[in-house]
């Protein structure tokens, strides 16, 4: 077809117009493009403060950061790469992260969002007192260390390459250091051997015999990471006599870090032994029962090779050391706290003297402290340096003087003992069957011309982690992995905080001064004594437990004290004071004292029945297999009585893993993740295998703890079902195994409050009755509310719909608060609710805190048969009435360790509600 001109303009101006308009659209759609994209980038972008404090009067330099950061969800991070640390001018700094846990989802679930990740760096100096901030990011470029960790293995021999020192451990006989090289003439070659080989490990004596890791099967040594910074070697074994008798079992982690020459050991002792059937109980809870180990002595041994007049240096207090030349040997000894408590009784009558004496070449340094001492004066840091013209090994035991006795000893041999447990003690020491205790100790190999202010530097920074924490908004708002929890607020929650605070700061008595057996308020108690000592350090004493007819008692963490010193460190981070620091440091020894002596750690622990039988004395191991990981609750840790306190309990009730857990986000310390994995497995063993349940007469405690709340008796009931769904709960966030969220679902339906004669129409309350039939307690409805809402977030996020049956349950158990509450009385609850409905009005209790949380979270979940007007104006008069327990207390003032604890691990969900409404 042919145009006319005019035509083919017309045309052509159309089709210019058209193409106009196409690149028009083209340009709008590629600049819709990249704005979507820079709208992912920023949603996708993380730059969070994290500040790191220095409180020895030491400088650190060249230290290691090792933290457990959140990650937003929202974030979507899945890979690490992403990742980087920068300095406070912004430079990118060498760092390393590893998954500790993801969101809805095991570490394994890589395409889920990474929710805690543990990151590593360097912080090259650090004045005295001192703080600074580093940035975590999300941008490309982060760095590796120019002398990163470099791993070698063969048959016989791990060979670690840190960049600055060489460490080669035997893989046929734990001997410690089989070798260990560095650089000691600057030549760049790391050439200087150290150690005379085959001369080291661990010596325990028991009973006369000397037991050696170097006799002993190694069950494993394997790298459990392996990180261009920081890397973690796992030993297991038994300590061996000559003629192959194996005796304690042993857990050791080699911590090796990139351009550091210092190596972080931690040493545990284990008692393995079979667990002996008493009539279905296990036969493990008292002081010198059956395969009970008894030993007088561990002690860690390292050889140098030792050149012409080695010296030593001793550390002693924060502020002294002592050094010289080595003629015979140097001791640094710990015998008792030190504390104006040191020889209590019956605690500690084996404690020889007060303090620690320090002796070199026969002549004493420090002696023991006379009674009217400071005690600062009496507790070493605790370390010792032996050098020589080759290079030189400085030793040290974190929390040296908390966990007496201890011992550390050179000699002019190159002998360098770490006395764990030492001989000269006057008295032997004792696990029970799976007990373990654990130490840490730092060994730090240098050159020859290192100053003793230097090593007094390191050894104290050792002693003395850093921790990188970012603001307390960022972990309860930003990445939300403390639930509902909020900020400390003073203005706001006055009477609830002003308690929390008494907890750590109140003048005449609180959490700390406790251990020196100060006086509180409240009840009158017999003298009290300290929480310190290798059993006893980072517990606390539930004074209110004996009701001032008794000694005191130690809690094992029942109620979870580790949970509310973490809740209480986040919560209070920037709030001013030392307040976060001070809870931080209840914390750190509550978890790995959990993780020790309260949980009965076996080889057996979660598997079936006929497996158990390798671990117990018994032909009939059901019975009994619920202690495989159980917990021993509130023993009475230094008396061995019959009459240890609530000794026959290896139950549930005793609380939940949340501490441990969330201990081990926060640190990464392997031996408490072994502990709370340990302790949710045996919570998921005891719901597949319980006999509870299903028939209202069996009675199962204390082995299991009994959940039916139609057979709810005595007081106990709700207390067991509501930390075991807790502990379910958490065990599922943590791995996403389908075992858990099932053993957390049987819970669910063991708790059907229908039929139960709490929950029947025509239930009535009646003060004026006489109580008969069976009991139930309002606390323990509102701990089994809490934890069902905190279930029904979880199964929430997971899967983003309702667990129908949970919510039933929460449901009707917020009917029963709402009822059990009396609106506008000054006694509006009750302790304890008999089945014919008489109670006995009470003052308030500082669970009822814990009323207010489940209500505020059944509100979350209601169904539309709730009165939420009445259900609201409950958990307000609940949150205020437990945040002024029994109208005795004065605000701001210290109550008891128990208290505290009940009142802190509660109280959040009503806080988020009251806060936003």
């Amino acid at each position: 077809m042919i145009y006319s001109p005019s035509i083919r303009m017309r045309i052509a101006a159309a089709l210019t117009l058209a193409s106009f308009f196409i690149s028009v659209f083209h340009i709008g759609s590629e600049i819709r493009t990249a704005n979507a994209q820079k709208t992912r980038q920023k949603k996708n972008t993380i730059n969070v403060p994290l500040h790191i404090k220095n409180s020895n009067s030491v400088p650190r330099n060249n230290a290691i950061v090792s933290s457990g950061i959140p990650l937003p969800e929202a974030n979507h991070i899945t890979r690490t790469k992403k990742l980087r640390i920068v300095d406070d001018t912004g430079k990118i700094i060498p760092a390393q992260f590893q998954v500790l846990s993801r969101w809805n989802g095991g570490p394994q679930n890589k395409h889920n969002p990474i929710q805690w990740v543990l990151v590593d760096f360097q912080v090259k100096s650090l004045p005295a007192n001192g703080e600074k901030i580093f940035r975590l990011q999300t941008a490309p470029g982060n760095h590796v260390p120019h002398n990163q960790i470099h791993i070698q293995k063969t048959a016989d021999h791990f060979t670690i390459n840190t960049g600055v020192a060489q460490f080669v451990l035997n893989r046929k006989q734990f001997t410690l250091f089989q070798q260990v090289k560095i650089d000691s003439d600057d030549d760049g070659t790391l050439d200087t051997e150290l150690l005379n080989p085959d001369t080291g490990g661990a010596i325990l004596t028991m009973n006369g015999k000397t037991y050696t890791t170097r006799n002993g099967d190694m069950q494993t040594m394997k790298f459990e990471h392996r990180g261009p910074l920081h890397s973690v070697l796992l030993v297991k074994g038994w300590h061996e006599n000559s003629a192959g008798e194996k005796a304690l079992a042993y857990t050791t982690r080699f911590h090796f870090y990139a351009n550091s020459p210092a190596v972080t050991v931690q040493y545990a002792a284990w008692n393995d032994g079979k667990i002996v059937n008493e009539g279905g109980q296990p036969d493990i809870k008292e002081f010198g029962s059956p395969n009970t180990a008894i030993f007088s002595g561990i002690t860690l041994n390292t050889q140098l090779q030792t050149h012409n007049s080695p010296s030593y240096t001793i550390g002693g207090t924060a502020d002294e050391r002592w050094n010289g030349t080595l003629y015979n040997e140097a001791v640094l000894y710990q015998d008792s706290s030190g504390g104006p408590k040191w020889s209590h009784t019956p605690d500690n009558v084996n404690n020889t003297f007060r303090g620690f004496t320090a002796t070199a070449n026969d002549t004493t340094m420090h002696d023991s402290c006379a009674n009217d001492a400071d005690s600062a004066n009496c507790r070493a840091v605790g370390w010792i340096d032996l050098s020589s013209s080759a290079g030189g090994l400085a030793v040290g035991v974190r929390d040296f003087w908390q966990n007496y006795p201890k011992g550390l000893r050179v000699n002019t041999n190159g002998t360098v003992q770490v006395e764990l447990f030492p001989e000269e003690y006057n008295a032997n020491f004792e696990l029970r069957v799976g007990e373990q205790k654990t130490h840490t100790i730092s060994y730090y190999f240098h050159a020859p011309d290192i100053s003793s202010e230097q090593i007094q530097q390191q050894m104290i920074g050792a002693n003395s982690p850093l921790q990188a924490w970012a603001p307390a908004n960022w972990y309860l708002n930003k990445a939300a992995v403390f639930h509902h929890a909020v900020a400390y607020n003073k203005k706001k929650f006055s009477a609830f905080e002003g308690y929390n605070n008494a907890a750590i700061s109140y003048k005449d008595a609180n959490l700390f001064l406790l251990e020196d057996g100060i006086p509180n308020t409240g009840w009158t108690y017999g003298d009290r004594p300290e929480s310190y000592g290798w059993r006893n350090y980072g517990d606390r004493i539930a004074e209110d437990e004996t009701s001032g007819d008794g000694y005191p008692v130690f809690t094992n963490m029942q109620y979870d004290h580790t949970w509310f010193y973490i809740l209480q460190t986040i919560r209070t981070l920037g709030s001013g004071n030392s307040r976060s620091d001070d809870w931080w440091n209840l914390a750190a020894p509550a978890a790995l004292l959990q993780g020790d002596i309260n949980i009965i750690h076996s080889r057996c622990t979660g598997k079936t029945a006929t497996a158990m039988g390798s671990c117990m004395d018994s032909s009939t191991p059901i019975p009994i297999g619920w202690a495989m990981g159980g917990r021993l609750t509130n023993q009475w840790h230094s008396w061995s009585s019959e009459h240890i306190h609530r000794h026959a309990l290896i139950d549930s009730w005793a609380g939940g893993l949340h501490g441990q857990l969330y201990y081990y986000y926060l640190t990464g310390d392997g031996f408490v993740k072994d502990a709370w994995k340990e302790y949710a497995r045996n919570s998921a063993w005891r719901m597949e295998n319980t006999p509870c349940n299903q028939d209202i007469t069996t009675d199962c405690d204390p082995g299991y703890a009994s959940m039916n709340p139609h057979a709810a008796q005595d007081n106990e009931w709700g207390r067991g079902g509501a930390y075991m769904l807790e502990i379910l709960t958490d065990a599922w966030n943590a791995t996403g195994k389908q075992r858990y969220l099932d053993s957390a679902q049987a819970v669910v339906a063991a708790l059907n409050p229908d039929g139960t004669w709490f929950t029947a129409p025509d239930f009535t309350l009646n003060s004026n009755a006489e109580g008969t039939g069976r009991t139930v307690s309002p606390w323990a409805v509102a701990m089994v509310t809490k934890s069902l809402g905190y279930y029904l977030d979880s199964y929430k996020d997971h899967f983003g719909t309702i667990d129908t049956n949970a919510q039933h349950d929460l449901i009707e158990y917020a009917h029963v608060l709402s009822n059990f509450w009396q609106l506008g009385e000054d006694q509006p609850t009750q302790y304890r609710i008999y089945e014919n409905g008489a109670y006995t009005p009470v003052e308030s209790d500082p669970l009822d805190v814990a009323m207010a949380d489940g209500l505020i979270w059944a509100l979350d979940y209601d169904d539309g048969t709730l009165d939420r007007v009445r259900i609201a104006k409950v958990a307000e008069a609940a949150f205020n009435a437990g945040s002024h327990p029994w109208g005795s207390y004065a605000e701001n003032t210290y109550m008891t360790t128990k208290t505290h604890v009940m009142m802190g691990i509660n109280g959040w969900r009503y806080m988020k509600y009251a806060l936003n409404k």
